[in-house]
């Protein structure tokens, strides 16, 4: 895929946004999904609610020639409760004409598109959710040689996907991340880790996911940050690392032993350094952990999106 920008805007026909929660990126494109130019904003959603969303918005395309006619498809977190308008999840197996089905307009502003999430049940009739990574799956739909019956969007909530025939069958969703900041910095284990700006992988990672691996239970495990460091056998630059291993190990571990045998690979759809983490836990048990460009596949997303709609000719991902 192109994500080169270039500076000739004439030929853009649509316009596609990732609306994060503190985050967004407009894309300006044209009828080929190329990118044309790129505006980025960091802007919390409950500041959008007191700055207005249409405001926002207008901030966003500053500057394009952004008319009444041209399509703008939205994902993210401007369809959420809290956002410019609901868009109801939609219900798995879905695909991206079920996505489309359930989009909405924004104060009835009819050349603006706001995607839905996906929502499924568990076995016990629990609910969870996904809103964004839809579109990136979308993304990776399109890029059939790397569709697998397993996909992992790490993140503060983690998402494991099963998802076949371009369609999201189920998924459910691990507090891995948001887990492991509460840990450091809320806990008493926040007192044998050294704060780190650094997102390279320590030497103790893998030891947490030997950990992990062994089965004896997280609740147990995460404990042994703050014994062995007492013993001075586990010193706090290493500490955060140990943890980590254990926590995305354990998610690691529950995910592929519940699993039957054959499976290669697991895509993976989520900040760079997270998605190395999962990967070298992955590769423990003997898995390909692949780690793909999450803003490549969301432009992805959208574009079959726009496809689906008329709006974008033909396939863009080589």
């Amino acid at each position: 895929m192109n994500n080169k920008v270039t500076s000739d805007k004439s030929s853009a026909t649509w316009v596609g946004i990732d609306w994060g929660t503190t985050n967004i990126r407009a894309y300006l494109l044209d009828a080929s999904a190329r990118i044309l130019d790129k505006h980025t904003l960091a802007r919390h959603i409950k500041d959008c609610n007191d700055d207005g969303w249409t405001t926002v918005y207008q901030t966003l395309i500053e500057g394009w020639n952004v008319t009444d006619e041209t399509p703008v498809i939205i994902c993210g977190m401007a369809g959420s409760k809290f956002g410019w308008v609901e868009a109801p999840y939609a219900s798995c197996p879905a695909g991206v004409s079920d996505l489309v089905a359930k989009a909405v307009h924004p104060d009835d502003i009819e050349n603006i598109m706001i995607l839905p999430g996906l929502c499924c049940k568990d076995d016990r009739g629990n609910h969870d959710v996904i809103r964004g990574e839809e579109t990136q799956l979308l993304g990776l739909f399109e890029q059939s040689s790397l569709i697998t019956r397993l996909i992992c969007a790490p993140g503060t909530h983690t998402k494991w996907i099963s998802a076949d025939n371009y369609t999201v069958r189920n998924f459910h969703t691990t507090m891995t991340g948001e887990l492991f900041g509460l840990l450091t910095e809320h806990s008493i284990l926040a007192q044998s880790i050294a704060k780190s700006s650094s997102s390279a992988v320590g030497a103790k990672f893998e030891d947490g996911v030997r950990m992990a691996a062994e089965g004896g239970g997280l609740l147990a495990d995460i404990f042994k940050v703050r014994a062995n460091s007492l013993f001075n056998e586990l010193n706090p630059e290493d500490a955060g690392d140990f943890l980590s291993g254990i926590l995305v190990g354990t998610d690691v571990f529950q995910e592929v032993s519940s699993l039957d045998h054959g499976l290669v690979s697991v895509p993976l759809i989520g900040p760079k350094p997270l998605s190395e983490r999962y990967a070298r836990a992955l590769s423990h048990f003997g898995i390909e952990g692949i780690v793909l460009d999450a803003e490549e596949l969301t432009i992805a997303g959208l574009a079959s999106v726009a496809r689906q709609m008329g709006i974008v000719e033909t396939s863009h991902v080589a």
